[in-house]
């Protein structure tokens, strides 16, 4: 997957299966940062609205979202909570600070990375729905699962997990 980095269009980063986040620069077309990560990258995330900080928010196969400073070029949050792989990544598009995870394990988290753990957590498992519900339901900023697949809507952010 790719994601244009929004300060600036001169960089995007990538993440896939080969365990690496990379930064590159479009005009020379290289690569001039890498994360190695622990397991296979499902998803990749940056703010869209950040002032103070340049973090890569990455979801893997190892059950925890870590945060990549391009600044520093170091590891700078680990953030644990999933109890399986993370496949969504939503940075908020009101607060700097907010990151939305959704995993495998059904749980929709909601991180404020200036505090230990997860505010909120929407778990689909222990939902009245069920696991597998055999209508849509909810409304637009609710969520809900067609087939075991979950959406949520916040702030017009729309999350899968």
């Amino acid at each position: 997957m790719a994601v244009w980095y929004p300060v600036d269009t001169g960089l995007f980063v990538t993440a896939s299966f080969d365990q690496y986040v990379k930064v590159w620069d479009t005009n020379s077309t290289q690569v001039v940062m890498d994360f190695k990560m622990p397991g296979k990258v499902y998803s990749a995330a940056m703010s869209p609205i950040a002032t103070t900080h340049m973090l890569i928010a990455t979801g893997s196969a190892d059950v925890q979202v870590h945060l990549c400073d391009i600044a520093s070029g170091a590891f700078t949050h680990t953030l644990s909570g999933h109890r399986d792989g993370i496949m969504s990544l939503e940075w908020s598009t009101s607060s700097e600070w907010i990151l939305m995870s959704g995993g495998c394990d059904g749980a929709i988290r909601f991180w404020d990375i200036r505090r230990a753990g997860c505010f909120l957590v929407l778990d689909q498992s222990r939902s009245q729905l069920g696991r597998r519900p055999p209508f849509l339901e909810g409304t637009s900023d609710k969520i809900w699962s067609p087939l075991s697949i979950t959406y949520i809507c916040f702030q017009n952010i729309w999350l899968q997990c």
